[in-house]
């Protein structure tokens, strides 16, 4: 690509300013020029640049009056191009550069502007001027033929518009003040309409910028992990915090403890606050909130996530389908056939895997669960009690209960002791969790052991790999998900049913 040059330099000669106007014929790559003493330059610039380069360079003054003086291309875009600024340094003089369609360069400065547009990203080249011993010509060294070569051209078809607050607002039937606030984490809004804004952000598939890494913004807070848990009571989150605080101590990253309550104030507050990343324990969160996190870049573990997790959301469990199996196979081999469930929330995916797990091999052993033998407590031990209670008291009594998780199975001890009947004796018990109270119970409960501890300090790994990877998303690849095993721990609740 042969590119024109046209170039303005404003001299003194004889103290009288005169002004000269050199040009590049793209096609012949010769050099025409205007103004006084036209005719002595005509002769040295009528030749083609190349060859007017060697005769310049040949010259001693001319090689060092080169390696004095230096410019820069560089290049602005527009929708429609890019045009090409030389700058030449001229000495006794500054350097600046204009816009093609800016202003005249001042009698310090060079300018040669290219008749052709390039497009955006065409980088900085450097480009050596000379001078022909006279001192009244300047010539720009091989320039067209530089530029062909150097200039890389790139493709400037636009990019798809981003989804805007504007049209989020109207999706979701509120203002674009409100909008923004609920995506910058302020709190003075109704859940509902933080609930319909995230809803059509979410359905938009609109993606806050990515924000400047914890390092780059707050040397304090380049090493601290979000940890947010659905709830702190009972024995099940101690063993995933001890194990994620082990590995975060280890690799030098504090961590922040915050209580993921029903109104969102949390996700907010966290994206409020520099943030390596958080891990989510037991947290019931909508797909609408954790895309509100990644879309802000920042990544997202969930242990044990209540409903499947967006794409870029990756999550750690155990494998809760196989330990339902795992308990139905025991109290099969022990001989029984009329089986209670105590189950937690009905829409909970890792409850309801391990309902499955049971059921399904109880069918492949000929033994049909009955509807009104299956209760969802909440994951309540009281509410456990009662399920328990009202099934033992009716007929046909189950001779033996799974119950989804320990605390829940403790209930079912209630419930037996309240109905006058003896575990192991009477009443057969398997739990699933394998938390400390199922070791202290009388008898000590047989459960359904998931590696609680190993889940934490897995969660903690993959954040790691995501942070290094600078994405919203971990493990990877988007939507992993990790499974650690279960196994069945036998201990003093289970016995072969009495005749």
């Amino acid at each position: 690509m042969a590119v024109g040059v046209r170039r303005s330099v404003r001299t003194s000669t004889s103290g009288t300013g005169c002004a000269t106007c050199v040009s590049t014929d793209p096609a012949t790559r010769r050099v025409s020029i205007t103004g006084p003493s036209a005719e002595r330059r005509k002769r040295s610039s009528s030749r083609p640049l190349r060859q007017t380069r060697s005769s310049t360079l040949a010259s001693g003054a001319g090689r060092r009056a080169a390696g004095r003086r230096r410019s820069t291309v560089r290049d602005r875009s527009s929708t429609s191009g890019v045009g090409v600024i030389v700058v030449l340094r001229v000495p006794g003089g500054s350097l600046r550069g204009s816009p093609s369609n800016g202003p005249c360069a001042t009698p310090v400065e060079r300018r040669a502007v290219s008749a052709h547009h390039l497009p955006r990203g065409s980088g900085r080249q450097g480009v050596r001027g000379s001078r022909s011993d006279d001192g009244g010509a300047r010539e720009l060294r091989n320039f067209s033929d530089r530029t062909s070569t150097r200039l890389r051209i790139m493709d400037s078809t636009p990019a798809a518009p981003r989804p805007t607050m504007a049209q989020i607002a109207e999706r979701a039937g509120t203002t674009v003040p409100t909008v923004s606030k609920v995506l910058n984490g302020g709190t003075d809004v109704s859940e509902a309409t933080r609930s319909r804004v995230m809803a059509a952000a979410h359905a938009l598939d609109y993606r806050r910028r990515p924000r400047a890494r914890p390092t780059d913004r707050d040397p304090r807070a380049a090493g601290v992990v979000d940890v947010v848990v659905g709830h702190i009571e009972g024995s099940w989150v101690g063993p995933v915090l001890r194990a994620i605080e082990e590995e975060a101590s280890a690799a030098g990253v504090d961590l922040v403890l915050a209580r993921a309550r029903p109104d969102g104030a949390w996700i907010s507050r966290l994206l409020r606050r520099p943030s390596l990343g958080a891990i989510l324990v037991l947290v019931d969160a909508t797909p609408a909130s954790l895309h509100t996190l990644t879309s802000a870049g920042i990544p997202v573990v969930a242990i044990d996530p209540s409903s499947r997790p967006p794409a870029e959301v990756a999550s750690v469990g155990a494998t809760n389908w196989d330990g339902g199996r795992i308990a139905a196979e025991l109290l099969i081999a022990e001989g029984h056939t009329r089986i209670g469930v105590i189950g937690g929330v009905r829409a909970h995916l890792f409850g309801s895997a391990r309902i499955d797990g049971l059921t399904t091999a109880l069918r492949a052993a000929g033994i049909h669960v009955p509807e009104d033998r299956i209760a969802f407590c909440d994951w309540d031990r009281e509410r456990a009690r009662a399920a328990a209670g009202a099934m033992l008291a009716g007929p046909d009594r189950p001779t033996a209960f799974f119950a989804c998780s320990d605390v829940m199975g403790l209930g079912v001890y209630e419930a037996a002791d309240d109905a006058g009947l003896r575990i192991p004796d009477d009443l057969s018990v398997v739990g699933f969790d394998g938390v400390l109270e199922s070791a202290w119970a009388m008898p000590p409960m047989t459960t359904v052991r998931q590696p609680i501890a190993e889940m934490g300090a897995t969660a903690f790994h993959m954040l790691q790999q995501a942070d290094r990877a600078g994405r919203p998303r971990a493990g990877g690849t988007p939507g992993t998900r990790m499974e650690l095993e279960t196994e069945l721990v036998m201990r003093g609740s289970v016995a072969p049913p009495r005749t």
